[in-house]
């Protein structure tokens, strides 16, 4: 018989687990404490910030029946992002579910280094790696595909100001946001911001 991992043995009709134990009772316990087991369901969204930072927002959605008197009041899950097949780690990050319904979200920057000829490449894939380390067998791992994402060009064009009249800060109308000020009139971007606004 093939072995079969936790999320294989979540989805396997009760009848055949049934049969392979060789008991429907046992049957039961057994779906009973794999639904316990922790597993998660995984979605990503990456955001490139600039030519060598890009944002990943992972959202994790845990995939099993909550028991306080099997996992207490909370889980410890530890997060590592890092290049595929490379030791290279960009992050690390360790934290505690109290709250069982919530998803958990978390964003990380993720420096892109130039290579050899001080060019910004991203690798073909980030990894994702998911770990309680209380459960045997519930280590996740998602690959990101970063081939088609585009990052943008170090040429970042300058806004240029406009030909305004600076704003006196009396017309920020607030006592408090006035004693701010040891001038009496915005700066010129401060003004842009507040004809613009």
């Amino acid at each position: 018989m093939k072995k079969k991992n936790i999320q294989e043995l979540k989805i396997e009709d009760k009848h055949i687990l049934a049969n392979i134990l060789g008991n429907m009772d046992r049957c039961h316990e057994l779906i009973n404490f794999i639904n316990k087991i922790p597993l998660y369901n995984i979605s990503y969204e990456t955001l490139p910030l600039t030519s060598s930072i890009l944002n990943i927002k992972v959202e994790i959605k845990l995939d099993f029946k909550w028991d306080k008197h099997f996992h207490g009041e909370s889980q410890s899950y530890l997060i590592i992002v890092n290049k595929f097949h490379k030791i290279e780690c960009f992050e690390i990050v360790n934290f505690q579910q109290i709250n069982k319904k919530e998803p958990i979200t978390c964003n990380f920057m993720v420096a892109i280094k130039p290579d050899e000829i001080n060019k910004f490449s991203l690798p073909e894939f980030i990894n994702i790696t998911i770990w309680n380390m209380n459960y045997y067998g519930t280590l996740y791992s998602e690959m990101i595909p970063m081939s088609q994402l585009e990052m943008p060009s170090e040429d970042s064009p300058n806004t240029k100001l406009l030909d305004l009249e600076l704003v006196p800060i009396s017309s920020l109308q607030n006592e408090k946001y006035i004693e701010l000020y040891k001038h009496e009139f915005l700066n010129p971007v401060q003004s842009q911001v507040f004809y613009v606004s």
